[in-house]
């Protein structure tokens, strides 16, 4: 019988009954509470940042394409992730900067060799191909500040001002 054979866990603490703690005391649950309530002070943190670049980066629509947003999820954002067509250059300029930037996913899931036995090739995801040669990811973390933002995209600005120049 299945109850039998998990009677020692139980017995361990391993598996709880319903209505139990499991082998959680007082101390540890309080320790979950407390880093359930900072990781959401640490989400809204972001989001907020995110708020930001959103509304700073709009001015500069033509040339940098923002995050969207989906009605029926709400975004984490662990990454603020722009795309421009001139993304390689983006990057150097920022980083002359002084800024960091990050390209996390610089090779289409199509191409990479886990799936090179699907055979898929070059041209097979043109979008996907085109997201992976221009997403940039700017700085994004919990505590970015507007004055560290607003450095951020003054850089951007500078960056696309020099092309309409150019």
């Amino acid at each position: 019988m299945v109850a039998e054979k998990l009677e020692p866990l139980v017995a361990a603490g391993a598996i709880a009954r319903p209505g139990q703690r499991g082998n959680m005391g007082k101390g540890m649950i309080e320790q979950r509470r407390i880093g359930e309530v900072i990781a959401d002070r640490l989400l809204e943190q972001r989001r907020a940042a995110a708020k930001i670049y959103d509304e700073l980066l709009k001015p500069l629509a033509e040339s940098v394409v923002r995050p969207v947003e989906s009605s029926f999820a709400k975004s984490v954002y662990h990454l603020y992730v722009v795309r421009t067509k001139l993304r390689d250059d983006l990057q150097k300029f920022l980083t002359d900067a002084g800024v960091g930037t990050g390209i996390h996913y610089p090779i289409p899931i199509h191409l990479q060799v886990a799936y090179a036995s699907r055979g898929w090739k070059r041209g097979d995801f043109p979008n996907t191909e085109a997201a992976a040669n221009e997403i940039l990811s700017l700085p994004m973390f919990a505590g970015l500040t507007l004055e560290q933002q607003n450095q951020v995209v003054d850089h951007v600005s500078q960056f696309a001002a020099s092309l309409a120049v150019s």
